[in-house]
Formats: structure tokens, sequence, C-alpha cells
């Protein structure tokens, strides 16, 4: 099992790595600078939609369905399974908090699938055809998606911090004999 939480954890941070160090910078650098919609954690309206998808152009908007978006369908369940063995690892005593943090890590990773449905009808309508409506229902699953990872990550902290300081006193008396 542990091999296992460990093949989860490196494929989460690989399939992390190729949006952030190579799609997104594509895309970003294909829009003339702009953040893309999974990068505007506080959502977007309108104006900002439809400058993406006209600066993106039909190349990049393609790009974008058939990279970005493969992507970043792989890898919302990876990072709550990740999310689920960190908590799993750092609470395992106090199970009530591993269920309900497991249950936002799940979450967001819905959020964020449903969020990539939405863009992915932004991406197929373009920018001429856009509608209010459509820009709203993506932005509120990005924003969504974003508080509820968001939420995870700082759950992670008390934990990692208890897991720091109990190594760190073990170690201390590990040296002081």
């Amino acid at each position: 099992m542990k091999h296992l939480a460990w093949l989860v954890l490196a494929a989460t941070g690989t399939a992390y790595a190729a949006i952030m160090l190579w799609s997104l910078p594509h895309l970003s650098a294909l829009s003339g600078g702009l953040a893309m919609f999974d990068m505007r954690p506080f959502g977007y309206g309108y104006e900002a939609a439809h400058a993406i998808l006209t600066a993106l152009g039909e190349k990049g908007r393609e790009f974008y369905l058939n990279v970005q978006q493969r992507l970043d369908t792989v890898f919302p369940p990876f990072a709550a399974a990740s999310f689920v063995i960190c908590f799993h690892a750092l609470y395992r005593t106090r199970r009530w908090r591993v269920v309900v943090l497991s249950v936002v890590a799940i979450l967001g990773a819905a959020f964020d699938l449903a969020e990539n449905a939405a863009v992915e009808g932004l991406l197929h309508t373009g920018p001429s055809a856009l509608s209010f409506a459509q820009v709203k229902w993506a932005s509120a699953m990005t924003t969504s998606k974003s508080a509820l990872n968001a939420l995870s990550f700082i759950a992670l902290l008390p934990g990692l911090v208890i897991k720091l300081r109990r190594f760190g006193r073990r170690y201390i008396q590990k040296n002081e004999k």
C-alpha cells in the first residue's frame, strides 16, 4: 500500500508539473501573457473570458482542448487521492478529521472537473458566440474549485507542523545520547 501511495503522489506531481511548466505557460504565451481560466482563483467576467478566447485564437483554443484539458482531466482525481493519502498520514488518529477533509478534497476534484467541462464549452463556443451565463457558470466552478483546494492545502499545514516538531524532538533526543 505504501508503494501505491508514492505512485499516486508521483503521478500527481508529474501531471501538475506538466500543466504548470508546459501547457499553461504555452497557452499564456499564445495569448500574449494572459492568465488562463484555471489560473484565476477569484474567477473572471465576460470581458476577461472574451479576451482570453480571442487572444488564444483557433490554434490556442485547440491546444487548450487537446492538451491542457486532457492533463487537467487526469490531475484532479490524482490530486484528491494525494490529499486523502496525506490527510490519512497526518491525522490518522483523528478519523473524523480524515473523513471530513477527504470529502473536501474530493469535492475540490469534482468542481475542478466541472470547471473543465464549463471551460470546454467556452472553448467550443469561441469569442463570437460567448454568453454571459456560460461565463458566469464557468467562473463559479473555478472559484469553487479554488476555494476547496485552498482549504485542502491549508488543512495540511497543522499536520505537517506537528509531524515536523515530532521529528525534530526525536532527532534532538537521539543526538543527545
